[in-house]
């Protein structure tokens, strides 16, 4: 026999290492405990089990062995036994730096021990400590060697331990760290992510990214749902991203189960227990929470600045996430959420990032079939290959269903594996049915009635079609469809088709069968041609039928009985594919809403057929020589009847009108069509095609939503709609009946001279092809109200030497081809010469054509001849536009004033137009402008340009004129009222920024290093958020006292906030409490207030900041997280994204709370975050806060200032730091707000 090549029998291993060999590494100085309280220790851990490594090598020296170093890297924890001669060997010294490293890298857990050694000692480097180091100053003479030794013991001693004096018995405090081992232990023990774990390197790489996980200080909680149905390996995604990030966080905790724990009494209390004791500790059998929303207050309150790691398992309903994450801002900044769902718009709705979980492809599921099997990666015996790529096919990449067919066929002979294989097609596997019902059970019943008729009889019908017919059932198909989707029990394609994986239609088809396991005839739906060919021709079937699928192997013939339908009366659907019948039925009930019958035996339909509950009637190759009864079928919405030989005449419709498609193509007999069909008012699809003995057509045709009409190859033809003599050179006036027309195709008609005036009744026209029309000359000017048009193509029209002057009406137009318009080209050109005034086109995406390579040189003249002011330059970026870069309308010096016009241009981008000197005029409905980059631009609109209100576009609300070269802005700009965003970022030249409008909320002013003066008078608005004038250093005023008097001033909403960020390396003086710190990622400040004041009502505070970078040539996000904490409790927090700048800043904040009481221990914290990759680093230099009281408020006059507060020393500050703590006095200042 052949060789079959090199096998394995080792299994796929986890891409995640298992880098952990030691629970334990035990550092210690031999002298002082080997022999006492480190064996003691050691003996004990070893006892319960714990695997401790404890160097038993008595040869000291001084350099670090690589083995003991690889020991620490492969160690959980590590335990620092510091004693008295601890320091003063270099090879402890060294064990601690390293393990150090390891805490940072790898997350290792580090426990020191004060072993009859005080910390402080170890922390200041005192007494022993303090004399071994200067010994070794002695002996090494290496500075930076010693440095890191005295970091490292500080940072050691700074950690949370056990101190063992001579007081405390040693057996307790042994015991006592074993208990706290064991739990750390227990809470890093990694998950077991799957037997055997194919592909699941790259879902945890893709999640790394969605999590943003390599960004230590992200900005917010980020939450990731992994979506999917059933099976499908979410929770094993879930467990392999755990464990690999988990170290990485304060505390992590995974929550399996939610949706069977929170079924259960006390569910989601048991969680919110589970998660508190999880992350702060403790057993968990510990009661923290007696309610739901006692829970809720816990978790935000406690968890509110830890950095953790959630997985929440299998979460079915909202209140799960609402009553566990909220709305993921419970927890301290940096956390990361992930949360498996079977329920995508679970995800959705509470704005979670989603990642779809998808199937194996077929050598994966091959793969992980095969290792379950036959505990290797490919079968013993060659002739399992094919059965194994079977029972793989079958599974349908679902690791759960290739996980239990493997096993269960793992070690059975090839008969056995047939026969189970060919048992699973037609009665799935018990495991595999239970995991998939989960999720139909969780549908409604609307749902689970749409999901078992997609099951048995839709599966890869158009969204819309199936739509139609569930509607008609009386089922509500949008929602039912929509809720199927978010379940991922069905999915849709692009092109609307409905789709299911294979295994999920067993599952659907098998809930059915047991409906009647014995008798097929008394179930509700019928697809199995087994079945269905037993109920047919032995006539079984009963009134429990209401759908019939027949998909036979090959196209054989049902010898039917006439009497088989007599008993079906709830029959609602019968959908034939491929089966032959011997006669036709006798009896169709008149509750079917689909017969899809081809082949249809019969002449006609059953005399005793009313059929007003059909909805679609498909009766392709059918012998029908007659549609009698149609009269009655007023649902009717689709007919098909292609290639029905036999039926001469197509008779009266006008009672069905629902009607929306008609095919009757191939039907060689036809001759008379009615004339009714002219009339449907519902009718899109109209198809006759291929009928050469038709004579006889509508001679009306007043089809308002007609969309598609073909009337190919009926040569014998003779009444043709208005046309018969005229249609070589003109469409007929009739063409305006038909006025749901969305695209009107004349491409190639060389002979038509023109188009009728009635064209302007097509209003839903989108598309009018006019391709290579050589015979027309000009297009009537009815075509300007064609209001809906988006695509007019004129290519090749080399004979049109004019457009209309209205076309500027069509506001919709999208795409104007007028390639190879070679007389239009001299009519523009002699216009543009003559400098002719041009009517204005309204094309909203005309620039965005794009240069084809066979372009002729006639095409560039074309188009170079139309005028700036010709266009309307909505939604287009003239940066990424090929066709401004081709015809250099880069170089547009002057956007004119006649720009003024375009009365429908919402959104006008000029970004990087370098050449853009000036803007003389706007649009009156403008709402964005974005002309960024166009670093020419000098003029902004002058004074004259707007002389009153009226003519201010007030609808503009975002304006961005950041990096050009604007020096002032118009005296009047303040009558842009509707402006709320403003970036002036970067306009190196502009000196002065006049009163802002009303209601603007936003302005960045971010380097404008001209900038001398803004003017704060009306910047007491209650709308006004955030003002950045970062590297502004020209900015002659104080913006400290300008800050002081907007957060005095009366009137602010509640719960208002308000930022400013401003060049300088100071707080305000009027701050009442101010802190230096040293170059910090963090700040906490106790807030000491007078005795007289505690009882009193907060009516705003304001926090502030001044930051630095190491690198000011850098820039950089960074966020700033700051919070009040009352009593331990966070009361406010809240979180500012900014960039560096390229001096120091200050930063300014101020809220309004609802409600404040000042009762208890006030602490203020700020953290300093860096995000994105910067690389400037920000840090604090100094932080400051400031409470107004409710009385203060109201006593406060406009003009008030106040003295700069006295500064007293913080005692507890070893650094002698300036902390302030006193309330201003009141003083009177200049009544001019901008300086």
């Amino acid at each position: 026999m052949a060789s079959q090549g090199a096998s394995s029998s080792t299994p796929p291993s986890s891409f995640i290492s298992h880098q952990w060999i030691h629970d334990v590494f035990l550092s210690f100085r031999g002298a002082d405990t080997r022999n006492n309280f480190t064996a003691h220790l050691s003996n004990a851990l070893r006892q319960k089990g714990i695997n401790s490594y404890i160097d038993d090598d008595l040869i000291g020296g001084e350099e670090i062995s690589p083995g003991l170093l690889k020991a620490i890297e492969e160690s959980r924890i590590s335990i620092i036994i510091f004693s008295q001669n601890y320091a003063s060997s270099t090879w402890c010294l060294e064990e601690l730096i390293k393990i150090l490293e390891c805490k940072e890298t790898k997350g290792q857990v580090v426990l020191p021990v004060f072993y009859k050694i005080d910390p402080s000692d170890v922390r200041q480097r005192r007494k022993s400590v303090g004399e071994a180091l200067a010994k070794l100053e002695e002996k090494i003479k290496d500075d930076a060697k010693l440095q890191r030794w005295k970091t490292a013991l500080t940072e050691a001693a700074n950690l949370s331990g056990w101190h063992l004096t001579e007081k405390r018995n040693e057996p307790e405090c042994i015991q006592e760290i074993i208990e706290w081992v064991n739990s750390t232990l227990v809470k890093k023990i990694p998950f077991e992510v799957a037997q055997y774990p194919i592909r699941i390197e790259s879902p945890v790489k893709e999640l790394k990214s969605l999590l943003d996980i390599d960004q230590r200080n992200g900005k917010n909680t980020c939450m990731v749902g992994i979506f999917g149905t059933g099976g499908i390996g979410k929770t094993t995604m879930a467990k392999a991203i755990y464990n690999s990030i988990a170290s990485q966080f304060e505390g992590s905790c995974f929550l399996e189960n939610i949706r069977e724990v929170s079924s259960q009494r006390d569910g989601l209390i048991h969680l919110q227990n589970k998660l508190l004791s999880k992350i702060l500790g403790g057993s968990s059998t510990t009661q923290m929470v007696d309610h739901v929303d006692q829970g809720v207050i816990l978790i935000k309150h406690r968890l509110f600045f830890k950095r953790i790691l959630l997985v929440l398992d299998d979460v079915e309903q909202s209140d799960q996430l609402e009553k566990l994450v909220g709305d993921g801002n419970w927890f301290g900044s940096g956390s990361k959420i992930i949360i498996t769902t079977r329920d995508k718009h679970l995800l959705t709705k509470h704005q979670v990032v989603t990642y779809e979980a998808k199937a194996l492809d077929d050598p994966e599921a091959l793969q992980l079939f095969t290792w379950h099997a036959f505990n290797r990666d490919r079968p013993d015996h060659p002739d399992y290959a094919e059965l194994a790529k079977d029972a793989a096919r079958y599974a349908g990449g679902l690791p759960l269903a290739l996980t239990v067919l493997g096993s269960t066929l793992k070690g059975k002979d090839i008969p056995y594996w047939k026969s189970k294989l060919d048992e699973y097609k037609r009665i799935p596997n018990k495991d595999i049915q239970r995991k998939l019902k989960i999720s139909y059970d969780g549908l409604e019943e609307n749902a689970q009635n749409i999901f078992l008729d997609i099951a048995c009889f839709f599966k890869e019908d158009h969204v819309d079609y199936v739509r139609k017919i569930l509607d008609s059932c009386g089922f509500h198909s949008y929602s039912g469809i929509e809720e199927l989707k978010d379940k991922c029990l069905i999915t849709q394609t692009e092109y609307g088709t409905l789709g299911m994986h294979d295994l999920l239609q067993e599952m659907g088809r098998e809930i059915v069968r047991p409906e009647s396991p014995k008798e097929p005839g008394e179930r509700s739906r019928l697809w199995f041609h087994k079945d269905v060919c037993y109920v047919l021709e032995e006539n079984t079937g009963k009134n429990k039928v209401e759908g019939i699928l027949i998909d036979l192997p090959e196209r054989d013939l049902i010898d039917l009985s006439s009497e088989a339908f007599m008993k079906m009366k709830r029959l609602r659907l019968f959908i034939n594919r491929k089966a032959r019948f011997s006669e036709e039925p006798n009896f169709l009930s008149n509750k079917l809403r689909v017969i899809d019958w081809p082949g249809y035996p019969g002449k006609s339909l059953p005399s005793n057929f009313r059929g007003k509950n059909l909805v679609v009637l498909r009766m392709r190759d059918s012998h029908l020589k007659r549609l009698k009864g149609v009269e009655n079928f007023q649902n009717m919405a689709v007919m098909d009847l292609s290639n029905c030989k036999f039926l001469k005449k197509f008779p009266d419709v006008s009672r069905i009108p629902k009607l929306e498609k008609l095919v009757l193509d191939d039907c060689a007999g036809l001759v008379e069509i009615h004339s009714s069909v002219g009339y449907l008012d519902k009718l899109i699809y109209l198809s006759v095609t291929r009928c050469p003995n038709l004579t006889s057509f509508p001679k009306s045709l007043i089809l308002r939503s007609l969309e598609y009409f073909s009337l190919d190859e009926c040569s014998n033809l003779k009444n043709f709609p208005e046309i018969e003599c005229g249609m070589e050179n003109t469409l007929p006036s009739s063409i305006g009946y038909l006025v749901g027309l969305e695209i009107l195709s004349l491409g190639g008609c060389i002979n038509l001279v023109d188009l009728p005036s009635s064209i302007h009744q097509l209003q839903h026209l989108d598309v009018l092809a006019l391709d290579d029309c050589t015979a027309i000359k000009e297009l009537p000017s009815s075509i300007g109200f064609l209001v809906g048009l988006k695509r007019l193509f004129l290519g090749g029209c080399k004979n049109i030497m004019n457009l209309p002057g209205n076309i500027y009406q069509l506001q919709k137009l999208e795409r104007l081809d007028l390639k190879g318009c070679s007389e239009l080209v001299k009519f523009l050109k002699k216009m543009k010469d003559d400098r002719q005034p041009m009517h204005s086109f309204v094309s909203t995406e005309l620039l965005k054509l794009q240069s084809s390579t066979n372009t002729s040189s006639s095409d560039y003249e074309c188009f170079s001849a139309l005028q700036p002011q010709m266009l309307n330059l909505s939604e287009c970026s003239l940066s990424e536009s090929s066709f401004f870069r081709t015809f250099e309308w880069s170089d547009i010096v002057t956007l004119p004033r006649c720009i003024k016009r375009f009365v429908g241009l919402e959104n006008l981008k000029m970004t990087d137009c370098k050449q853009l000197r000036e803007i003389l005029g706007l649009p009156p409905n403008l709402r964005e402008v974005s002309v960024w980059m166009s670093v020419s631009l000098a003029i902004f609109l002058e004074e004259s340009d707007f002389t009153t209100q009226l003519e201010c576009p007030i609808s503009l609300e975002s304006l961005i004129l950041s990096s050009t070269a604007i020096v002032s802005l118009p005296a009047w700009f303040k009558r842009f009222v509707g402006l709320k965003y403003l970036d002036l970022s970067d306009c190196k030249q502009l000196q002065e920024i006049p009163e802002l409008p009303p209601n603007i909320e936003d302005v960045y002013a971010r380097g404008c290093t001209s900038l001398k003066r803004l003017q704060f008078s009306n910047v007491f608005d209650l709308t006004l958020r955030w003002i950045d004038l970062s590297d502004c250093l020209e900015l002659h005023q104080n913006i400290g006292d300008d800050m002081q008097i907007r957060l005095l001033s009366e009137g602010h909403p509640k719960n208002h906030r308000f930022n400013c960020l401003f060049p300088g390396d100071k707080i305000p003086d009027w701050f009442s409490h101010r802190k230096q710190v040293s170059k910090s990622y963090t700040c906490e400040m106790d807030i000491n207030i007078e005795p007289t004041h505690l009882d009193g009502e907060i009516s705003r505070f304001a926090f502030s900041a001044v930051i630095g970078t190491e690198d000011e040539q850098d820039e950089g996000a960074f966020e700033i997280v700051f919070g009040v904490i009352v009593d331990g409790v966070t009361t406010y927090s809240h979180q500012d994204m900014t960039s560096s700048a390229h001096s120091n800043l200050v930063w300014f904040h101020f809220h309004v709370p609802e409600s404040f009481e000042l009762k208890g221990d006030l602490k203020v914290k700020f953290e300093c975050k860096n995000v994105f990759g910067n690389p400037s680093n920000p840090f604090f230099k100094s932080c400051g806060f400031h409470l107004v009281h409710r009385y203060e408020e109201k006593a406060i006059d406009f003009m008030d200032g106040v003295h700069p507060p006295k500064r007293c020393r913080d005692e507890s500050d070893d650094n002698g730091n300036l902390e302030s703590n006193e309330y201003p006095e009141k003083k009177r200042h200049s009544s001019s707000l901008g300086h």
